[in-house]
Parts: C-alpha cells; sequence; structure tokens
C-alpha cells in the first residue's frame, strides 16, 4: 500500500491535467482511490468462481468487455 500512495499522486496530475478533476483534493483523491483497491478485491473473490464455471477463453472475453464499459471508452 506504501507503494499505492505514490502512485495516485502521479494519476492525480495526470488527471488533473486532462481536466477531469472532479474532485480537487488530493488527499481526498488518494482515499478515494485506495478505497477501491479492497472493493475491487471483494468483488473479484466473489465473481471468480462463476467465471471459471464458464472457461478461460470465455471469461476473459466477458472481463474485457467490463472493463472497457468501466473505462468509459
Amino acid at each position: 500500500m506504501a507503494m499505492f500512495n505514490i502512485f495516485t499522486n502521479v494519476l492525480f496530475y495526470q488527471y488533473e491535467n486532462e481536466g477531469k478533476n472532479v474532485i480537487g483534493n488530493k488527499e481526498d483523491f488518494n482515499s478515494i482511490i485506495t478505497t477501491m483497491v479492497p472493493l475491487g478485491a471483494f468483488l473479484g473473490a466473489f465473481t471468480g468462481g462463476p467465471l471459471s464455471s464458464i472457461g478461460r477463453l470465455k471469461a476473459i472475453f466477458i472481463l474485457n468487455v467490463v472493463i472497457v464499459i468501466g473505462s468509459g471508452v
């Protein structure tokens, strides 16, 4: 987690340069991003079982679709 704090500092400045600064305070941004990591691990633990039952290739495809939709591209 110590390295993640350094990463979020870099990520915040890129986020700010893109003009997407909904969260203007760097400490609030760091705490929100750091909160998302355990939540992602929690959700990933529960989705891993059902996804493994459909096969590796289909699971990777489904996760890629979810990531593309989630990133807003």
